[in-house]
């Protein structure tokens, strides 16, 4: 079996350069690192990741879970997070679990225990009863959950906020009847400190609405699956019923693009006849048509925080030291584009 001291003879370098060359760290030439990777190649020479653990104490290797890499936002999410880990030294493992609590479990138990050293669960649906199964012990960050586990470190959104300030603004441009798509229906009461981030931002939608004086019912409220035929056909459903509307807030740019097809499909002129704005602020917003209002969530910021704490807290589990856990908030700022921007 090829070593590491093999490759590091076949390319004339000493074993810590050669180890640091394979391990990505950016103390290595490029031009050293290529010849070490050359030989590496050459000798068929592969890293032992069980031994690595064994003897450095971590496999270089973190974890990152979401639900759905179809949707842009957790996809551009996981992107950003990799190119961090990689600049930091480390590899990525990226798994969509399609909110199979099987493929949860084995993320968040089985790959993270056995293999990584930290993971970014990005799994807002994610179960109780899989986040309370995950060992405290393993360097763990949950994004934007459901659940709000006080053992983990949480990353969260300004949901609320920015819900608040986009529908501020739609009420701004002249909309005094607002639709809310993409959640269910509840009462500001029953909504409290909830950790859903589609609830939080329906409830920034409610704030606004409610200081405007403008109604925001059960009948404003359509839940739907979040793909771009179910929001055609929902805004087609609404337009067929009696339900007055000029502004519309999705829950999420996922589906939007659906709704301004439905709308177009319907006749009437974004925005105009109708206002739209969204949240997530994801790249191609700006490529629809016409380019969507959305509140801009910068996901190298979420990416740079989540590799910060998660290297912090491997480095403390190294030391033996305890970290506190924290609940981290990102920033936010409103992309305003011509689906909102009302010629007044």
């Amino acid at each position: 079996m090829t070593t590491l001291d093999d490759v590091a003879r076949e390319a004339g370098v000493s074993r810590m350069t050669a180890s640091n060359a394979i391990n990505g760290k950016t103390n290595v030439s490029p031009k050293t690192a290529e010849k070490v990777l050359r030989a590496a190649r050459k000798l068929n020479y592969t890293i032992n990741l069980s031994a690595k653990r064994l003897s450095s104490g971590k496999s270089g290797i973190l974890g990152f879970a979401a639900v759905d890499l179809d949707n842009l936002f957790p996809a551009q999410l996981a992107a950003d997070f990799s190119d961090a880990a990689a600049a930091r030294g480390y590899q990525t493992i990226v798994q969509q679990t399609r909110r199979s609590q099987s493929y949860e479990y084995t993320m968040s138990h089985d790959i993270m225990t056995q293999l990584c050293d930290g993971v970014l669960l990005c799994s807002p649906a994610m179960p109780e009863t899989t986040i309370a199964g995950i060992d405290e012990r393993i360097p763990a960050i949950i994004f934007d959950s459901t659940q709000y586990d006080r053992r983990f470190d949480t990353i969260a959104t300004p949901c609320t906020e920015g819900a608040y300030e986009a529908t501020r603004h739609l009420i701004e441009q002249g909309c005094s009847n607002l639709l809310v798509i993409g959640t269910d229906y509840r009462e500001p009461r029953d909504i409290g400190h909830s950790s859903s981030p589609a609830e939080r931002r329906l409830l920034g939608c409610m704030q606004a609405c409610d200081e405007a004086g403008i109604p925001l019912g059960r009948r404003q409220v359509r839940p739907i699956a979040w793909s771009n035929e179910e929001a055609r056909r929902c805004v087609h459903d609404i337009v067929d019923s009696d339900v007055p509307f000029d502004g519309i807030f999705c829950i999420t740019d996922h589906f939007a693009p659906g709704v301004l097809r439905g709308l177009a499909e319907c006749g009437l002129d974004v925005p105009n006849d109708v206002a739209v704005a969204s949240f997530d602020g994801i790249a191609t917003d700006q490529y629809t048509t016409p380019p969507l209002t959305s509140v801009s969530i910068d996901t190298k910021e979420i990416a740079r925080r989540a590799l910060d704490r998660l290297i912090e807290r491997i480095e403390a589990k190294r030391r033996g030291t305890e970290v506190p856990p924290e609940r981290i908030v990102v920033g936010y700022r409103l992309a305003m584009r011509s689906s909102s921007l009302r010629n007044r």
